[in-house]
């Protein structure tokens, strides 16, 4: 995160702020998303929109008043759109004039020309932006597994593709093959897998996602190196093709340039009494 405004200002912004985190009342998950994977299989998770977390955090915020009255606290978005992705910050600001500025939120965006879907990718950046920076837990989660004590004694093993491929992992209550999430991601760059993904935090889960993805990145290199091989007698052929035509046209010219100038009576001595023989 980034703070502006001085060692005042930023004294006056965290009492702010303190004050809107803890009248923030956590909003109801009263969305219900249904996910079916390539293979068949579903699940569903339960979540809080935008509009829920912006409620729940402006209605906060109007509770911290200054000494005359008014709002002290208040936030906006800092959004910016591209061919690439979408990426969103969230911005508070007090009434000392003091800002602080979130870390940004990224997301890929491979159909950017289309409208509705870079509109709801934008709508999901800002809400887990906000979420984020007020603290504010807007959809299922199973990080509680987390906080259970642990093995200290398992190892993260580097697994074979049998086992890559067998490797379940627990989303939202059900049993799925991280192999199956994996590729629904690949294939549909859904945000909200890729959070699902980003949010893991077991040691061996992480290192099944991290061999997915090296398999991905080799399988693209591989298809990359192909691609330049089927492409590289193309273009030699091509450059062959344009020199025999550019030597094709030089002819011709010269041939043309030769035409024109017995037409035009442009002729040498010798040429001249050619000509008179007929």
């Amino acid at each position: 995160m980034e703070f502006i405004g001085d060692e005042q200002s930023r004294a006056t912004w965290n009492q702010h702020f303190i004050q809107v985190k803890s009248k923030i009342k956590q909003p109801r998950r009263t969305h219900t998303v249904k996910v079916v994977t390539q293979k068949g299989r579903n699940y569903s998770y339960k979540y809080a929109d935008l509009a829920d977390v912006d409620k729940a955090v402006m209605d906060a915020c109007r509770l911290v008043k200054d000494k005359d009255g008014n709002t002290a606290f208040a936030y906006y978005f800092d959004i910016e759109n591209s061919s690439q992705g979408v990426c969103v910050q969230t911005v508070m600001v007090d009434t000392s004039g003091a800002q602080m500025i979130t870390d940004k939120v990224w997301f890929s965006n491979s159909k950017s020309e289309d409208a509705q879907k870079t509109a709801s990718l934008i709508s999901y950046a800002k809400r887990y932006s906000l979420s984020a920076a007020f603290g504010i837990a807007s959809e299922d989660d199973d990080d509680a597994q987390s906080l259970k004590p642990q093995d200290t004694r398992k190892r993260v093993l580097t697994l074979d593709k049998d086992e890559l491929d067998r490797f379940q992992v627990d989303v939202y209550g059900k049993k799925l093959y991280l192999k199956d999430i994996w590729q629904d991601y690949i294939e549909g760059e859904d945000p909200e897998t890729m959070h699902w993904l980003m949010a893991q935090k077991d040691p061996q889960t992480l290192q099944a996602i991290k061999q997915l993805l090296d398999q991905y990145n080799l399988k693209k290199r591989i298809q990359e190196v192909k691609y330049k091989n089927l492409k590289k007698p193309e273009d030699e052929k091509k450059k062959i093709d344009e020199k025999e035509t550019g030597t094709k046209k030089e002819n011709e010219k010269e041939k043309n340039d030769e035409i024109k100038k017995l037409v035009d009576g442009d002729t040498t001595d010798d040429e001249t009494q050619t000509l008179n023989l007929f």
